[in-house]
């Protein structure tokens, strides 16, 4: 459906559904909570830059006083990205058709608030919104979405493939007489404990009107000192090699009257892991098998996101008496077997904070 207001001579477009007459493909995305949602990548010919231009003098003189726009004026019309899009995922490249959004708080990604709303808190209009659809009937267009700001009173939002603005509640083409608030909480703080083997949480998400907080942690690999009921929560990683590589932060909390928990995932100790095959040095291609008489390496396969906290890389190849050496890849010095056989090959890791536990694999030669 869509929603146009004849203003002067500009045609101007409203709905945050598709545009009927624009070139789309279909994508999906995901919710926080991993539920699939369908976006549209915009494939036609965008506005012009008069056409744009025409569009947002339009809507700023709509809403003024005195000749003074009460709009203030964040991004162009175009048809790439809707409200829908904007206000749950912040992407200014593809579109959200309704009704997409509610997936953001059907599945609990999510939640509703009763109290006044912190900035950053997403906005659903309910409506109902009354205009003439894109077939001239007098209908029922409910469809917007916004985001808080941290103004009281004043939203961000884009209206339709018309320009975002940042405007007063009531400054806006949609009704605003049933609107929704909702939050997602976040724990701040590292995702994974390195060098200095221990890290402290917060809540990032709201900034402001927490109280009450409980903190917990969800399995093990880390302890916590001091008060679990303060603002902050400070864990520690645990001395023990083979205690769990992953654990859970939680806290519960109260925020405008009403108690919300939420989690952080965080890796505590980084483990090592051994990339399958070994590397022919000449060609720095791996292989299943190794071959008497050339030089090869050995890679690790730890996750990108990890790698940065490894300070230091120890191999121990288990032929006559033992090799150990140092690095990773090309730093390596490199290995040649002279007898065939099955090598037991292990790795560990340092962070800064503490040796990893060892890893074993076994090396092919013949």
């Amino acid at each position: 459906m869509k929603l146009i207001i004849r203003y002067s001579t500009v045609v101007i477009l409203l709905s945050c559904t598709i545009n009927a007459n624009a070139q789309y493909s279909t994508g999906t995305i995901y919710t926080p909570n991993n539920t699939a949602v369908t976006i549209k990548h915009f494939t036609g010919t965008d506005f012009t830059t008069t056409e744009k231009n025409n569009i947002r003098a339009a809507w700023e003189s709509y809403y003024s006083t005195g000749g003074v726009t009460r709009l203030i004026f964040e991004a162009d019309a175009t048809f790439k990205y809707n409200c829908h899009a904007y206000a749950w995922t912040g992407s200014t490249t593809y579109w959200m058709d309704t009704p997409e959004q509610k997936k953001y708080w059907n599945d609990g990604s999510y939640s509703k608030i009763t109290s006044t709303p912190p900035a950053g808190a997403k906005v659903s209009f309910g409506g109902p919104l009354m205009g003439y659809d894109i077939n001239g009937n007098w209908s029922d267009l409910r469809d917007h979405s916004a985001v808080t700001t941290s103004t009281s009173g004043k939203f961000s939002s884009k209206w339709g493939p018309s320009p975002r603005f940042t405007h007063l509640i009531a400054d806006c083409p949609y009704n605003t007489g049933d609107l929704t608030y909702y939050i997602r909480p976040t724990i701040s703080g590292p995702d994974i404990i390195g060098a200095t083997c221990s890290a402290t949480y917060t809540i990032g998400f709201p900034t402001t009107g927490v109280t009450g907080h409980t903190w917990s942690i969800v399995g093990g690999g880390v302890t916590y000192s001091g008060s679990n009921t303060n603002s902050s929560f400070m864990v520690s990683r645990t001395a023990n090699l083979n205690d769990p590589a992953t654990t859970t932060i939680k806290c519960t909390f109260t925020y405008g009257g009403q108690t919300f928990s939420v989690t952080k995932p965080i890796i505590a100790r980084i483990v090592p892991v051994i990339a399958t095959g070994i590397v022919d040095l000449a060609t720095h291609q791996a292989v299943a098998i190794a071959q008497t008489g050339k030089s090869y390496y050995f890679k690790s396969l730890i996750p990108s996101n990890q790698k940065s906290y490894v300070q230091a890389y120890e191999w121990y190849l288990d032929m006559s008496g033992g090799l150990e050496f140092m690095g990773e890849t090309t730093q390596q010095n490199s290995i040649i077997f002279s007898i065939p056989g099955i090598y037991s090959l292990s790795l560990r890791i340092l962070d800064g904070c503490q040796w990893s536990k060892w890893i074993t694999t076994n090396v092919y030669v013949q």
